[in-house]
């Protein structure tokens, strides 16, 4: 494999930070990114926004609502959340996709470890738990071979508005492509440059250097026209069925 590419970029606006890693896993080269989204609940590509999403809640309190190119339940994202992406081709990490889900978890995992942080979990092979708590989901997304692997990890998030925005505490666990309820809680302080070194360190000794890259034009264009497409539009936004319908 190539070195891989690292990326401390976070755009401007909520559909500009998921048409970005919608664009980046098209380029195919191997990139970590790690990044912060505005106040967002971001769903699961096939979700039913109107069992997933409090849209009331959300338009009170200035919440955005858009969903990602991955599947997996809904997650909210504010500034003291932080995203971690990887887009790293599937056969080097195992064939499978939970095989390299495993891999992947198990590599955060490790990087707060190196960092001196204690009582952490890793649960169901793709979460990780802070003292008995989820601080961390993921979701993938496989395009001509190659995996973009994106989890969240919360520092210090805002967890009643996390808990208010999202409807899955209500909602019967029967339904597909549902969230599954969890208790979260904040990991507490992290310096983001310690961890995104710390990261970087343990992508280096688990495939090849890392590099301090950019974003390439060709990936920004085509972020603009995939946020025009597709991230701004209801199409995309708003899909579901109403409730008793």
């Amino acid at each position: 494999m190539n070195s891989v590419r690292v990326l401390s970029l976070s755009m401007g606006t909520v559909a500009e930070n998921l048409a970005l890693e919608h664009s980046i896993i098209q380029s195919k080269f191997p990139t970590l990114r790690v990044w912060k989204n505005n106040d967002t609940v971001v769903l699961g590509r096939t979700q039913d926004i109107h069992r997933e999403v409090d849209l009331d809640y959300c338009k009170e309190n200035n919440i955005e609502v858009n969903r990602r190119i991955s599947s997996g339940g809904a997650v909210y994202h504010d500034l003291g959340n932080l995203n971690i992406s990887f887009f790293f081709p599937l056969k080097l990490l195992g064939r499978e996709v939970m095989t390299a889900v495993g891999r992947l978890t198990l590599l955060l995992y490790n990087s707060l470890i190196d960092l001196g942080i204690e009582s952490l979990a890793i649960h169901n092979l793709s979460n990780l738990t802070f003292r008995g708590a989820k601080i961390s989901g993921s979701a993938q997304y496989v395009f001509s071979g190659y995996l973009l692997h994106h989890a969240t990890l919360l520092v210090s998030s805002n967890l009643e508005r996390l808990e208010r925005s999202l409807l899955v505490k209500e909602r019967e666990p029967s339904v597909r492509n549902a969230s599954r309820y969890y208790p979260t809680t904040n990991l507490g302080n992290l310096d983001d440059k310690r961890f995104l070194k710390s990261i970087s360190d343990n992508v280096s000794k688990e495939f090849e250097e890392t590099f301090v890259g950019e974003v390439k034009e060709e990936e920004l264009q085509r972020m603009n026209q995939l946020v025009n497409d597709v991230y701004t539009k209801d199409h995309w936004i708003m899909r579901g069925r109403l409730r008793g319908k």
